[in-house]
This record gives structure tokens, C-alpha cells and sequence, in this order.
């Protein structure tokens, strides 16, 4: 029998980002695809596509998860876009391929295929600061350059490759920016596209390390929050929701002035959160030990620190015991810290099952948060039960609370 004929190479898939600053920068982002497909790579650009039947968001997301290069055309427009910069209700094509970016890159912990281009000298100044570090192509798409022979030459390292047909330009491009915002499914679809990616990448072995557990599992608690509840991250929906009703415990914190003999106990509860990844802490005493002041104290030094710090005091002299109001704020408080945007909810049922489900997502990045919640036998009408405390906290959250004792002597629990 003959040897068998060696078979083509696999052409590259590529896929162009970048935003839609004029018609004439569109023109030529179309003139550098139609250029690489004519050198046998597979390019791929929103100008190629007819409106996707699945909707924008998920198929760019797939678009990139399935390119073996994504190349970002850099101009101060996209920068903008890329690191969330920009007004809200523009540039969503660009906010969104930048989320699914920058979860990729913060996962692998490497950038071997995210590719910075430029088409003026200028541009170099506005490549995002997350892909900075990656050689970067100075390309002239209609006439070609050395930068251009430099990006093929990355691209199908150094093979020649028989051309590739040039699909048709549709317009279906010019409206994309202004398609709704990501929904539920294409969270969702994200997540599953970046663990499959990241397990082909590992040989399949799902063995995730503690920082990707962590990503991964703050992007699916959002997204669950997102589809119960219509509260997504706010640069994916509207502004972030805003703390107002806080403001009530003004004259509650501004009462309990700096008070001496108690920095055994202030440095107890430093030493709480600075030596352990996350946990709980039970403040009990007698009626009049300072519980409040304490704990009023406390919050006035976090600002100081690395913690962000939600807090809400339950308390009938002030006139807050109440179930609605304490969620409202506690809710609230976190929606912000986790960078949130929508409508809380206005059940109180509904507040219940949602302050649990914040407590247990996950921080952002490099972020630790306390939560102190005082005076739990204040309430009035309604109990802090054990459904208010999620049995395993995510690292860097910590939740102080306090109630009066049942003994004689105060305590701190852990």
C-alpha cells in the first residue's frame, strides 16, 4: 500500500474584537480579516455574521472560548470600553467580550493567545493594562506591513497555508452595541465555557486551584442571585444599587463616642479577622457591658483597613428593630460591595432568602469583607435564625454578631 498523503494543516481560528469607533476603523478591522483568511487563517469578525440566532452575547462568548487566538484591536474607544470606563448603555459588545476576557486570563494566570494589535504608532498607549505585557503588532490591514508578516507568522507559526474563502459583509453588526445586556443563559454558558476550557487546557483533570475555585464560584453564586432575584453586576445591567436607608444609624454610631480601657477587646477582634480566612464571631454580655459601644467603635477604625465593612444594629431605643428594615440595609450594603445594579426586591420573605445568598458569595478580588450585625435579642416581631448564617462562609468574609448573654460573664465566641 502507498504512504498515505500528509493532510492539511488545521487553519487557526481568530477572532477579532474591538470596538466600533467610526465606519472607516470598522472598514478596516474588515480589511485585516479578509487579509488573514486570504493567508489561510481563519479569521472571524461580528461583520461576518448575520444577526446570531442566540443573540450577540452568547456568541461572542463562544467565539472566543473556541479561538485558538483572539486578537484586540486596541484604539482609546476600546480601552475604555475593555476596562469598564466608558457610560453606561455604550459599548456593550466590548464591556462584555472584556468580562469573558479577563475571567479566561485570570484563570489560566497566563496570556498565550489574547493578541494586542494596532493600526497607528498612537494607539500603543491604549492597550489595556490586563494584556500589556503581551507583544503587541503594529499592522497596516489594506497594504501590509512588517508588523502584519509578524502577526501571520504568530499565527500559523511559520506554515503555509492554502487561502480560505471571504464570507460576505453583513450589517447586521452596526446594531450589536445596542442588543440587550447578557442574560441568565449566557452567564451560565460562560461559566461551563471557561471550566471545559480550562480542563482541555489541564488535560482534562479537573483540579482547579483555590484562586480559579473561587473565580468560578463567584461568577455562578452571581449568576444564580441574577436569575432569582434580576440583580446582575452593574456594568452588565444599570447602576449599582445605591445605600440610602444606613443613613437611620447615624445618630446611633455618632452617640457611642471613642471610649478608653477597651483596646484588649478592640485588638481581640482585630486579631479575629487578621488571623483566619473567614468564620464567625458571638459577642455576648450582660446588658450594659458595651456590647454596642463596642462593636460602634470597632467600625469606626475598619475605614483604616483593608476591610470594606457592612453593618446594621438592631436596636428599639433608636427605633430599628425591625425585620424589613434591618434586611433592607444589610442587603443593600452588599449588593453594593459585590458591584451589583437592579431593584432590590421589597418582599420581606424575599430579603431573607437574599442576605443569606449574598453573605455567601465570594468577594471580589483581593477584597475582604466583615459584617457586624448587633443587638440580636432587640428584634421586634421576628427571629435571627440560624437561616440568616450560611454554614460555610466564602474566604475573606467574617460576620460579627452579639446578642445579651444567658451567664454571668460577658464572652466572645468564635
Amino acid at each position: 500500500m502507498s504512504a498515505p498523503e500528509h493532510s492539511l494543516p488545521e487553519p487557526p481560528r481568530v477572532f477579532i474584537s474591538y470596538s466600533h469607533d467610526s465606519i472607516e476603523h470598522c472598514d478596516q478591522v474588515l480589511a485585516l480579516a479578509q487579509e488573514l483568511r486570504r493567508n489561510g487563517i481563519q479569521a472571524w469578525v461580528d461583520q461576518f455574521e448575520k444577526s446570531p440566532s442566540q443573540g450577540w452575547p452568547l456568541w461572542c462568548a463562544r467565539q472566543i472560548l473556541d479561538a485558538s487566538y483572539v486578537l484586540l484591536i486596541c484604539t482609546q474607544t476600546y480601552r475604555k470600553r475593555f476596562l469598564g470606563l466608558e457610560e453606561f448603555g455604550k459599548g456593550r459588545g466590548v464591556k462584555w467580550e472584556a468580562k469573558v476576557i479577563q475571567n479566561i486570563l485570570y484563570n489560566e494566570e497566563n496570556n498565550a493567545r489574547f493578541i494586542p494589535v494596532i493600526f497607528h504608532e498612537s494607539d500603543d498607549n491604549y492597550i489595556p493594562e490586563t494584556v500589556r505585557d503581551a507583544s503587541c503588532y503594529l499592522v497596516s490591514p489594506c497594504t501590509g506591513s512588517r508588523g502584519s508578516a509578524q502577526l501571520r507568522q504568530r499565527l500559523t507559526g511559520g506554515k503555509a497555508l492554502p487561502p480560505l474563502g471571504i464570507p460576505v459583509r453583513e450589517e447586521a453588526y452596526l446594531q450589536r452595541d445596542d442588543v440587550s445586556v447578557p442574560t441568565a443563559e449566557v452567564w451560565e454558558w460562560s461559566l461551563r465555557g471557561i471550566e471545559k476550557k480550562l480542563d482541555y487546557l489541564w488535560g482534562g483533570e479537573r483540579n482547579l486551584d483555590r484562586k480559579t475555585s473561587e473565580v468560578l464560584d463567584r461568577i455562578e453564586k452571581i449568576q444564580n442571585i441574577g436569575t432569582v432575584y434580576q440583580i446582575f453586576l452593574a456594568a452588565e445591567t444599570r447602576p449599582r444599587i445605591r445605600v440610602t436607608v444606613k443613613e437611620r444609624l447615624n445618630d446611633l454610631l455618632a452617640r457611642h463616642i471613642p471610649f478608653g480601657g477597651r483596646e484588649a477587646e478592640l485588638k481581640w477582634l482585630d486579631d479575629f479577622v487578621s488571623s483566619r480566612s473567614s468564620g464567625y464571631l458571638f459577642v455576648t454580655a450582660q446588658s450594659g457591658f458595651g456590647k454596642t459601644a463596642l462593636f460602634a467603635e470597632w467600625i469606626k477604625t475598619l475605614p483604616h483597613t483593608s476591610y470594606d465593612v457592612c453593618y446594621h444594629f438592631i436596636s428599639r431605643v433608636d427605633g430599628v428593630p425591625h425585620e424589613e428594615f434591618a434586611l433592607l440595609n444589610l442587603c443593600q450594603q452588599l449588593a453594593a460591595f459585590h458591584q451589583l445594579g437592579g431593584e432590590l426586591p421589597t418582599r420581606t420573605v424575599e430579603l431573607r432568602s437574599l442576605y443569606p445568598a449574598l453573605l455567601a458569595t465570594p468577594p471580589p478580588a483581593r477584597r475582604k469583607l466583615i459584617v457586624v450585625l448587633d443587638g440580636l435579642d432587640e428584634a421586634l416581631n421576628w427571629t435571627v435564625g440560624p437561616d440568616l448564617f450560611p454554614r460555610q462562609l466564602p474566604e475573606g468574609v467574617f460576620v460579627a454578631f452579639s446578642a445579651r448573654e444567658v451567664s454571668d460573664a460577658g464572652t466572645m465566641l468564635v
